[in-house]
């Protein structure tokens, strides 16, 4: 590049036009398709008059410099140590009840704080019973509330009629109840709409005020539910990919026999249903909970002429130290089975304390 830069300065010097200049330069270093002011700028740059000129010291971030190749590599590379130690944290999650007798798990989803046509009795009668029945603990699998914020959604938003303020403020008060029974927690499309609008997972937020231990995930959580020595593998997703209009759980199906690691498939988002049923994968009993909504009335599955949920809402499962699944239709059942299990234990504990002083007194009379 000097030999170019010294040319065309010798050749201004000898008098030559700035015409001339061009047409002999661009004869002469056709690959480098030089244009006219970047001919007359090297001249500039290069003459010695120019040269002679005062040059400032400058000092800062300056225009050379560029992103370095060893240090981008260096972060990158830590980055990814990074996603392995979590992704082999997720592999080991667990929720782990040691103590006697069985445990009921309330799988909910799907509450949409906010719309106008959620049964917000029944919803918080439902929350309020999971919130006073003894060992029992939730899952919820999204869809939390309703803030249709996205661009592309407005004209539904236009014909809400609660602020996307208020919905959380719904959405938070139905926490309070439950936050002392969550152990589970995964996203839904709505509550990720904030995450992809402005980057702020709300829901998380949101979750980690009033349930900081519960496991969380985006999309979903493969944990362990351990019980006793008893002991599934089980995944929740909000949505799950695959449907039918013949089987409402089969996206849950399909997933467990390509996957074949989880025992117990949860999912939401369809409101067609609250059920429970058993599927056969590879030789194996495997378990789709499907979660309904409290969400009743509903323009958008009008619309799609999508078919009528059923009564059921949230889906109770009982799990048994002996390796047992017990489920349950209704919310009602499920602590009244709870709650009959709680005094059956506390009566027999009485009973064993009872025969224990009974036996140390005997001793003490002999």
């Amino acid at each position: 590049m000097d030999e170019i830069n010294q040319a065309i300065v010798d050749l201004k010097d000898e008098g030559y036009d700035w015409q001339t200049v061009y047409t002999i330069v661009k004869g002469d270093y056709p690959h480098l398709d030089l244009s006219e002011p970047a001919i007359r700028g090297r001249y500039y740059r290069h003459s010695s008059a120019h040269q002679s000129s005062s040059v400032p010291d400058i000092y800062g971030v300056q225009a050379r410099e560029s992103v370095s190749v060893d240090k981008a590599i260096a972060r990158a590379k830590a980055q990814w140590r990074e996603t392995l130690i979590e992704r082999e944290r997720r592999k080991r999650q667990a929720v782990t009840f040691s103590g006697e007798g069985p445990q009921c798990i309330m799988f909910m989803a799907d509450s949409h704080a906010g719309s106008a046509g959620v049964n917000y009795d029944r919803l918080f009668e439902e929350a309020d019973m999971i919130g006073n029945t003894p060992n029992t603990s939730v899952v919820y699998v999204g869809d939390l509330v309703d803030q249709f914020v996205l661009q592309s959604m407005s004209q539904i938003r236009f014909h809400t009629s609660l602020t996307v303020p208020e919905e959380w403020a719904i959405a938070r008060g139905l926490l309070e109840l439950l936050a002392h029974k969550i152990v589970v927690t995964v996203a839904g499309n709505h509550d990720n709409w904030t995450n992809m609008l402005v980057g702020i997972d709300y829901f998380k937020d949101i979750v980690s005020q009033m349930s900081p231990d519960a496991l969380y995930g985006m999309h979903e959580v493969l944990f362990h539910l351990k019980v006793g020595n008893a002991e599934w593998r089980i995944k929740a997703r909000h949505k799950w990919r695959g449907v039918s209009i013949h089987n409402p759980t089969l996206g849950i199906e399909r997933a467990a026999r390509l996957d074949g690691d989880f025992d117990i498939g949860v999912g939401g988002h369809t409101h067609t249903a609250g059920l429970c049923r058993p599927f056969v994968s590879a030789g194996k009993t495997g378990w789709a909970v499907l979660c309904g909504s409290p969400k009743e009335e509903d323009d958008f599955a009008d619309y799609l002429g999508l078919p009528k949920s059923n009564e059921s809402i949230t889906v109770p499962l009982v799990f048994t130290p002996e390796n047992s699944i017990i489920a349950f239709q209704t919310v009602e059942d499920a602590s009244k089975f709870m709650w009959s299990n709680h005094y059956e234990r506390n009566a027999a504990k009485g009973r064993a304390g009872v025969t224990g002083r009974q036996t140390e007194t005997s001793l003490d009379s002999s």
